[in-house]
């Protein structure tokens, strides 16, 4: 009769620890699908905007996937422009200690890109 309360008792904290890493992979998981999105989304407004000839480059807004895109262009001189990518939309934030990091619907990123003429 010990034996069967103590085996049930072994298997009991070892579901509870199951169940417990199990959460917290498909939190992890979440958390990584909205970066790759978010990820796609940037590096498909980087593309088109590469691919657009050199003096069209100008400043813009999107939405993409739910998420807002807006792009700043600067000349830096003659054959380059900066272009800085602020993504804004569901994601993964890191905050301080003291506050609850995790998803949030309106987390902003801003990205660097150079821009050179062909």
């Amino acid at each position: 009769m010990v034996e069967v309360v103590v085996a049930m008792m072994v298997l009991t904290g070892t579901l509870l620890g199951m169940a417990g890493v199990a959460t917290l992979a498909n939190r992890q998981m979440v958390a990584a699908e909205l970066m790759m999105d978010r990820d796609a989304v940037l590096q498909m407004t980087i593309e088109y905007l590469r691919a657009l000839p050199y003096d069209s480059v100008r400043d813009g807004s999107d939405v993409l996937g739910g998420y807002q895109m807006a792009w700043t262009v600067t000349p830096e001189g003659p054959r380059s422009k900066g272009l800085i990518v602020v993504t804004t939309g569901p994601g993964l934030e890191v905050r301080p200690p003291s506050e609850t990091s995790g998803i949030f619907p309106d987390v902003t990123d801003t990205v660097s890109h150079r821009i050179l003429h062909p």
